[in-house]
């Protein structure tokens, strides 16, 4: 989750686009979730080439999804595997060196017994 006035949420989308193209075709599915207000969307939406985002974009607004995941802040990064787990998840920003993530990452990615 993130919000486009975010300092640390727009330090980390590079590192998301990275991993969006690096890692797409092994199944990874990176989705940015705004939690920016509704009169606010089109600015977000205009926003994001500007921001280097190559994913795709969840408006929330009224931030469900963070409170079905149980992620309060921004920025919040979750990984959920195949089966639709959440196996890791972070408050705060990440980059390559976050401890565990890319771990999880793997573990997220890999096949489906």
């Amino acid at each position: 989750m993130y919000s486009t006035p975010c300092g640390p949420c727009r330090v980390e989308i590079p590192y998301f686009a990275k991993l969006h193209a690096e890692e797409g075709l092994k199944g990874l599915r990176v989705i940015g979730v705004s939690i920016d207000a509704v009169e606010d969307h089109q600015k977000v939406l205009e926003l994001t080439p500007s921001l280097g985002l190559t994913y795709e974009i969840w408006l929330d607004p009224d931030q469900r999804i963070g409170g079905i995941l149980g992620s309060p802040g921004v920025p919040a990064t979750l990984l959920i595997d195949r089966a639709g787990t959440v196996l890791w998840k972070h408050d705060g920003a990440i980059d390559e060196g976050t401890p565990g993530f890319r771990e999880a990452l793997t573990l997220a990615l890999a096949p489906q017994q």
